[in-house]
């Protein structure tokens, strides 16, 4: 029986360690490789979900735009003159308590809570009818939606806008953050009318309805790059302002939908 010595073990040692170290390099590629998968299939899915959300939109605006294109031209239009006013947007009261209601669980615990507001158009007027709460990620002042390729999919599913989103502050008063303007900066992108609504329940107001002004505020967040708490310059520049849009009904049929577990659940109420 041949004995190894003191130089072939390190040897050995060394080999073996040179192999545990490409193995775990392959994993680390492999990992890699899923995790830039699965990116490229979100960004695919979220591409769809907005050409799909512009589409509808395209299509719902069509009769007006035409009605639009018979009108004769003023002679020399203003920029003002030419900008569309905003649709307005009907939300249900009751449904800003059923969603404090939801999100008691984390309150109590000092977390934000997110829900997304989807509906429909009609008359050319857009109507909150589903609160959708998806799964998400939360800490004491900020809240991420995780998933979001089975939110897209069930609003396909069910024909619905995106028409905005509400979240909670449980610690502090009823404001939008630097981060909560940049949230909302992708959802006012795609939709001018796009609102955020903030509920502050250890307060009084307990509730704010904002947008980004436009265009200096919505210009200003969507050419920032930076990422986290931080101020935008100019300081005197109104970032965002109360959406003014917005009208609150006491009755508004409305559904939540809970995707949160392993299957949607529905429930409706007044």
């Amino acid at each position: 029986r041949r004995v190894h010595g003191a130089a072939e073990i390190a040897e050995i040692e060394r080999q073996m360690a040179i192999a545990r170290e490409a193995e775990a390099q392959r994993e680390r590629e492999e990992l890699w490789q899923r995790e830039q998968a699965d990116r490229r299939a979100q960004e695919a899915a979220a591409a769809a979900a907005l050409a799909a959300q512009r589409a509808r939109l395209s299509e719902l605006d069509e009769p007006q735009s035409r009605r639009h294109r018979r009108r004769p031209a003023p002679s020399a239009p203003s920029k003002a003159a030419e900008k569309e006013p905003l649709r307005s947007v009907v939300i249900c009261m009751s449904m800003l308590s059923e969603f404090l209601r939801v999100a008691l669980p984390n309150t109590k615990r000092s977390l934000e809570f997110c829900g997304i507001l989807c509906g429909v158009v009609s008359e050319n007027v857009l109507y909150v009818t589903t609160l959708v709460l998806p799964k998400q990620e939360a800490t004491s002042d900020t809240v991420h939606t995780t998933h979001e390729e089975e939110l897209w999919a069930y609003q396909m599913e069910n024909d619905l806008l995106t028409l905005g989103w509400i979240h909670t502050h449980p610690t502090q008063q009823c404001f939008m953050s630097s981060v909560d303007v940049h949230t909302h900066c992708a959802y006012q992108s795609m939709l001018d009318e796009a609102i955020a609504i903030v509920m502050a329940p250890s307060y009084t107001p307990n509730y704010g309805i904002f947008s980004l002004t436009t265009p200096a505020g919505l210009k200003t967040v969507q050419e920032c790059k930076q990422t986290g708490f931080h101020p935008h310059y100019p300081s005197h520049l109104k970032i965002y302002d109360h959406a003014r849009h917005v009208m609150v009904a006491q009755q508004l049929r409305l559904k939540v939908v809970d995707l949160r577990g392993d299957r949607p659940v529905e429930r409706a109420f007044e």
